[in-house]
């Protein structure tokens, strides 16, 4: 499941929990595209900390929506308490005009200043 939690002009949090699949990560995908319709870039945040896992599936979605979208996210904050999380800052770089940046969850507050 996704939940959109913050709204504001080009910044979107996003709140994901449990198993994302594609077709969960489809809709969520296709939010952005609305977006990106107003905006010529967003600001992300994206927290991780209840996302149990994510699909071959959605990760396909993932990488369809990064090619066809180049570098339309400009600052990606990564939320999360696993390590393993911190990876996805050189992995998210190339597709982001600005930059990715991991926080634990605790300094979601300093993640949300940061994006935007």
């Amino acid at each position: 499941m996704h939940d959109i939690v913050e709204n504001q002009g080009s910044y979107l949090g996003i709140r994901l929990a449990g198993t994302i699949d594609q077709e969960e990560y489809k809709n969520l995908m296709n939010r952005l595209r609305t977006k990106l319709k107003t905006f010529d870039h967003i600001d992300l945040l994206v927290d991780f900390t209840d996302c149990d896992r994510i699909t071959l599936g959605a990760l396909w979605e993932d990488l369809k929506f990064d090619l066809q979208n180049f570098r339309a996210v400009r600052n990606f904050a990564i939320v999360g308490n696993s390590d393993k999380l911190k990876m996805l800052d050189p992995l998210s770089e190339p597709f982001v005009s600005g930059e990715a940046k991991f926080f634990k969850k605790e300094d979601e507050d300093k993640a949300r200043k940061w994006v935007h």
